[in-house]
């Protein structure tokens, strides 16, 4: 649920992006019949402000990362895996209110950050 919360924030900065205008993205992606996958997209908009997705999976396995870099400096990237220990993500983030230790950390499933 909150990956794709994630993938529809995204997205939502896209549709923005897309609004503004004099912006520009680029994305790529591949995918094989054993069910390997990759893709990526980076978008900045016309004012400057940049996000972007990085993923790859394969059966059993997903990892990525994703992020933005706002025109104020306001920054935020999220590191994330899910396998068979469950969903794991790290958050780094210059946000206010975000404390520079663990508290942006979420663990789900079993174990740490891998």
């Amino acid at each position: 649920m909150k990956s794709s919360f994630a993938v529809l924030l995204l997205l939502g900065f896209a549709v923005y992006a897309t609004a503004v205008g004099g912006g520009h993205s680029v994305n790529n992606h591949k995918q094989d019949d054993y069910g390997n996958y990759q893709f990526s997209y980076h978008i900045t908009d016309g004012l400057g402000a940049k996000n972007y997705r990085h993923e790859s999976g394969a059966p059993g396995v997903k990892k990525g990362s994703y992020g933005f870099v706002d025109i104020d400096g306001r920054a935020r990237h999220v590191n994330y895996i899910a396998d068979h220990y469950g969903f794991r993500a790290k958050i780094a983030s210059n946000e206010p209110g975000v404390a520079q230790k663990d508290a942006a950390h979420a663990a789900y499933g079993g174990g740490g950050f891998v």
